[in-house]
């Protein structure tokens, strides 16, 4: 990757922070074009993911903030059997398709994760574990893209869900085939530019012994990449330890956005939520690795770059209000300007707000933790922008 690959990428990079941190924005950006038969219905899709967006985590009645029009709204799209729940999906597929194009090269990472529900719609999901066993819901079979380079998620681009039978003979197909099914439909949604395999190279890495490494890791990787040097060999070593990615997008999925905690009694409704949720849990991804990803650069010995995005300015992702009400918490020693600090500091300080030690021994914060610092910073912008209503309008705080 040449220098102005390399500008272009972080430029891009600056627009898209912008409209993964505003909900509305990402909202529209990911099902604005969905085809639900109708484009009102498409409009209260947007607005009802903006809203579940803000409020990661909550209910649908939560996320409407005491708003009647905007939850009776939300219902109603929930409820709507002409809302198809893979349109919904494919809506947000098809944006992914579109952020990828300008990336070099792209990892598909695929895995296979379960939703279980207790309460009454329990009843008319799937078997999950053993028949005696509480839980029931749908097996997902999930494809998320990331950039190869930057390790940065792009989105998701496929997913497969099921009910599996009480009986596995009852099945339609066997369950190993999601994965070959998986790669079908990435490359219908991608474009056919993969060449036929003709041959494969075998790398083979262990982990370095240590005090506290007693059994060293060994893996042997079979690549159609290049591997004549050790950079090449190196960069595909990468690629493999990407894969854990997709497990995080599971359990942002159903711990951060919420997918197991909703309560829907029909299943189709509770697939609709669950899909669109699903996206966000993605976002929660995103919102982390915006203002770590410097972290990653430094591994990749992009120190330059790294060094570059850590200090722009935090207002390339803030808005005013909330970068200033972060400095009445963490303001940065010796600031004495007007404009904006550094992404680092921003960083940071919302770790911090979230729950964040800082410590050497605690690594960079969490996507739970980023998520908690930024809902406590909406939280108090929002109070913040209602006393300056009140005030403007003559009324006593």
């Amino acid at each position: 990757m040449n220098h102005q690959d390399l500008i272009i990428k972080f430029n891009n990079l600056k627009f898209l922070t912008m409209s993964i941190f505003n909900a509305e924005e990402w909202a529209k950006s990911h099902f604005q074009h969905a085809k639900l038969g109708d484009i009102r219905r498409a409009d209260r899709l947007v607005s009802t993911a903006a809203n579940m967006a803000r409020s990661s985590g909550k209910s649908i009645a939560l996320s409407c903030r005491g708003n009647e029009a905007e939850l009776e709204g939300a219902y109603r799209l929930i409820r709507n059997d002409n809302v198809s729940p893979d349109m919904i999906r494919v809506a947000g597929f098809q944006h992914t398709a579109k952020e990828a194009v300008s990336v070099a090269e792209i990892l598909a990472l695929e895995d296979t994760t379960s939703l279980s529900y207790k309460h009454q719609v329990a009843a008319d999901l799937g078997k999950l574990g053993q028949k005696t066993d509480r839980s029931r819901g749908w097996w997902v079979h999930s494809v998320m893209l990331l950039d190869s380079h930057t390790t940065r998620t792009i989105g998701l681009i496929h997913q497969d869900w099921w009910c599996r039978p009480n009986h596995p003979e009852a099945a339609d197909e066997k369950e190993s085939g999601k994965w070959p099914d998986a790669s079908h439909f990435c490359r219908e949604r991608l474009g056919e530019t993969m060449s036929r395999v003709i041959s494969v190279n075998v790398i083979y890495a262990q982990e370095k012994a240590s005090a506290t490494v007693t059994e060293p890791l060994r893996w042997i990787l079979l690549t159609t990449e290049p591997i004549e040097t050790l950079k090449q060999a190196l960069h595909v070593i990468d690629i493999y330890a990407a894969r854990w990615r997709v497990e995080d997008f599971h359990k942002a999925w159903k711990t951060g956005a919420g997918a197991e905690r909703q309560r829907m009694t029909e299943p189709q409704n509770l697939e609709r939520a669950a899909s669109i949720l699903a996206f966000i849990g993605v976002r929660l991804l995103q919102l982390r690795e915006t203002i770590t990803l410097p972290y990653y650069l430094r591994k990749k010995g992009l120190v330059g770059e790294a060094l570059s995005l850590e200090e722009q300015g935090c207002d390339t992702v803030f808005v005013r209000d909330e970068w200033k009400l972060l400095m009445r918490h963490y303001k940065p020693r010796g600031y004495k300007g007007k404009s904006a600090p550094s992404m680092k500091w921003a960083y940071i300080s919302l770790a911090k707000l979230g729950g964040f030690t800082n410590t050497k021994g605690t690594g960079i914060a969490s996507w739970s933790t980023i998520w908690e610092g930024w809902d406590q910073l909406q939280a108090q912008v929002a109070g913040y922008r209602a006393a300056k209503e009140m005030l403007a309008a003559g009324e006593e705080l």
